[in-house]
């Protein structure tokens, strides 16, 4: 394989992509915990809920995708490791920068007001006190490669066949809402909140894409998530300690 060869998702799994596990990750992500008959004060439930979860979509992806991910860990060895290593930094970088350009924004314009935490954060940080091993490794291993196998592999995927802006600007706001769509639960969360909440991982979620159009690898993508969950998983972590 070519290094500069593109790399795409056949129809054929594409179709079963979007038939499988699509559907199952936004039943996770809309059905409530009690719906499993669990309250929001068992902690060690709702991991374990978390846990089966990923490990079900993710299965799902490795099967459907199993062409795809190959292909893409062969472009990988072309380019090499040293310059896989060096696109996830420089894709780290952009991704960070972008986030605090947008940081400074929210601070001249809102001063932080606001809080953009949202429920899917409160959920992180509540699975931190209680499994702090587990979670980071959820963070750092098993969410990255799901995510970017559901929206730069999958949905991406699907929208570029209408043309790459449709794909870069669709899946960032697929990623933002699914992110944030739990956080419309809450009864006394703000319309402002919840538009700097989307506004934050769609520009997370558009750093993601245009690392994916930039260097035409999925894993490249997994790489540069995996250092931004890293980076802010340890400033979570951090500031437990602390405090």
């Amino acid at each position: 394989m070519n290094s500069n060869t593109r790399i795409f998702i056949d129809n054929k799994t594409l179709k079963i992509a979007l038939l499988t596990a699509i559907p199952i990750h936004i039943i996770s992500i809309l059905l409530p915990n009690k719906a499993y008959g669990i309250s929001s004060s068992d902690v060690t439930s709702r991991v374990l809920l978390n846990v089966i979860h990923q490990l079900i979509i993710g299965v799902i992806l490795i099967l459907v995708l199993k062409k795809f991910l190959t292909h893409s860990w062969e472009h990988i060895k072309q380019i090499g490791f040293s310059n896989s290593l060096m696109f996830i930094w420089s894709g780290f970088l952009l991704a960070l920068g972008i986030i605090c350009a947008w940081r400074l924004m929210d601070y001249i314009f809102t001063g932080y007001k606001y809080d953009i935490r949202g429920i899917n954060q409160e959920n992180i940080r509540e699975y931190s006190n209680a499994f702090p091993v587990l979670t980071s490794l959820l963070a750092i291993f098993v969410a990255p490669f799901t995510e970017e196998c559901l929206y730069r592999g999958i949905i991406f995927s699907f929208l570029n066949k209408i043309n790459i802006y449709v794909a870069i600007i669709g899946t960032s706001i697929a990623f933002s809402l699914l992110h944030i769509i739990s956080s419309l639960r809450q009864p006394d969360i703000s319309f402002i909140s919840i538009l700097l909440l989307f506004i934050n991982y769609f520009l997370t979620g558009l750093s993601l894409c245009l690392v994916y159009k930039k260097y035409n690898n999925l894993w490249i993508c997994v790489g540069v998530h995996s250092a931004w969950n890293i980076f802010s998983h340890s400033i979570l972590l951090l500031n437990q300690f602390i405090n």
